[in-house]
């Protein structure tokens, strides 16, 4: 599966070693993008490197992988994503990881790991689907929005009953939002918004990939069109 996926934002399958046994995939010198929102969290000059338009590309970026996972044929489900297994090249360039592993590799400890990213309906024990990867895409982007992972502090079977009763982790107020800009960042109700849209309660209710790489590709455009008019 991994041999045949080829595009610009999914890591590239490299070989297999049997000695140890492991994965060979393409190296990304920035690390995650966990890493790399912490490293904005304690660096001034990391975090200010950390521009919205940086942070918009690689929302996109992130998108555009798991549309290309969705759109394989036949379809490819994460069913894992969070913002460790994202990752960051040199050129800052974004690149989905371990697409389909976690279940396959380490099963018993995917359910304690990855619990602030998954689906409702996948803590409740259903198989993974393009609209549960979806979910968990809502929160990466709400990771690259506040820079903490999306349930900070909050024990692992407390998340569980909190998202399957329908709460979400809080979206900060605009001002208290990291980053260069701070809260004066362009388009950011449509950005919640389409967050809001990702990890609503009903698979249905979420966007599709395709959808969500299209609007926040737009968003990515205004915000350019918008530094050409300042």
């Amino acid at each position: 599966m991994m041999y045949g996926l080829r595009h610009a934002n999914v890591a590239r399958f490299l070989g297999l070693c049997t000695l140890p046994p492991c994965i060979v995939t393409e190296h990304c010198l920035n690390g995650s993008l966990r890493d790399v929102l912490r490293q904005g969290c304690m660096s001034p000059e990391a975090a200010a490197f950390l521009t919205w338009k940086l942070r918009l590309h690689m929302a996109v970026d992130v998108a555009r992988g798991l549309l290309h996972l969705h759109r394989h044929s036949p379809p490819i489900l994460h069913g894992g994503l969070k913002s460790s297994n994202v990752l960051v090249d040199e050129h800052w360039h974004v690149k989905v990881s371990d697409a389909g592993l976690g279940e396959v590799l380490w099963p018993e400890r995917r359910a304690e790991e990855d619990a602030m990213w998954l689906a409702p309906e996948v803590l409740e024990g259903k198989p993974a689907t393009a609209a549960s990867d979806m979910f968990s895409l809502g929160l990466v982007l709400l990771e690259l929005l506040t820079w903490r992972l999306p349930w900070a502090g909050v024990p692992t079977p407390q998340i569980r009953a909190l998202v399957l009763r329908g709460e979400r982790p809080q979206v900060p107020a605009p001002e208290s939002l990291p980053g260069p800009e701070g809260g004066n960042l362009f388009g950011l109700d449509s950005y919640c918004q389409l967050i809001r849209e990702c990890w609503a309660q009903r698979p249905t209710a979420r966007l599709s990939a395709a959808a969500d790489v299209g609007q926040l590709a737009a968003l990515l455009d205004g915000l350019g069109e918008a530094g050409k008019e300042d």
